[in-house]
């Protein structure tokens, strides 16, 4: 019975690396009511119903899989996959739960991080999304996006002196860009813009605003009062939502990669 279940396995294997993939699935159910006690055939599914965006078939796929699974290496894979797919489904309290099994136990992929807090943000925790994102930076040498990231926090959050100063560190790295790329001084100068008028300093908002739109070749506001009315449509427009992170499988538990099959 095992070996058949095997055989009907690989032959799965073979045609998903084809790109038959409903045949593929056709063998893969036969090999789990062959053997339905392995974890394997569960999570191959269950990776595969997530790549065709059945959600719902992957999620259940999943959780058997980590059912069955004992070993911690093996089951953090599929953790952090079924984590992707409760992202994917909108079920952030269950993202932070996944993402916090697998910081438990050792697990510092960033993009964990990047998932938890992204999830705590949508959820209005924004002092425990601040802390995620911390420990992003902390863990990436990203002097850029993850810090923009945790400046949209900081900014909905009222703290604005921590917000500048994240710009601050984010404007080093976007003008040794300027001879390749001038679009991220620009962003940089918009947020400082935005965050000065928001903490009082309207003039100095207004410097910055017109210094990052002579920057990329756009003419400054000659007028204040004109000016004012701009950054409060951009006050009321800016969203201030941290990038969602990628869905990426890749983890690193004490400093050692691990790649999985999806």
């Amino acid at each position: 019975m095992e070996h058949r279940a095997l055989a009907h396995f690989k032959r799965a294997l073979d045609k998903f690396h084809r790109g038959e993939v409903k045949d593929g699935l056709v063998d893969l159910e036969q090999a789990i009511q062959l053997d339905p006690a392995r974890w394997e055939f569960f999570w191959t599914r269950g990776a595969f119903n997530y790549r065709r965006r059945a959600y719902p078939a992957a999620l259940s796929d999943l959780t058997q899989a980590i059912d069955l699974c004992s070993d911690v290496e093996q089951a953090a894979k599929i953790y952090q996959q079924r984590m992707f797919c409760y992202g994917r489904l909108e079920d952030y309290e269950r993202v932070v739960k996944d993402a916090t099994w697998l910081i438990e136990h050792g697990f510092i992929e960033p993009n964990i991080y990047q998932w938890r807090g992204w999830s705590k943000y949508i959820m209005g925790n924004l002092e425990g999304a601040i802390e995620d994102y911390s420990r992003v930076l902390e863990l990436t040498l990203d002097p850029y996006g993850n810090r923009l990231n945790r400046v949209m926090l900081y900014y909905k959050s009222h703290r604005y002196d921590e917000a500048l100063e994240d710009l601050d560190q984010a404007l080093k790295f976007a003008l040794r860009e300027l001879e390749t790329e001038r679009t991220l001084a620009f962003v940089v100068y918009q947020c400082r813009a935005l965050v000065l008028y928001q903490r009082g300093d309207i003039e100095k908002s207004f410097y910055e605003y017109n210094y990052g739109q002579v920057l990329v070749g756009f003419k400054p506001y000659v007028s204040m009062e004109s000016y004012v009315a701009t950054i409060k449509d951009l006050v009321h427009s800016f969203s201030g939502i941290p990038s969602r992170p990628s869905d990426r499988a890749f983890l690193t538990r004490r400093g050692t990669p691990q790649e999985s099959i999806i």
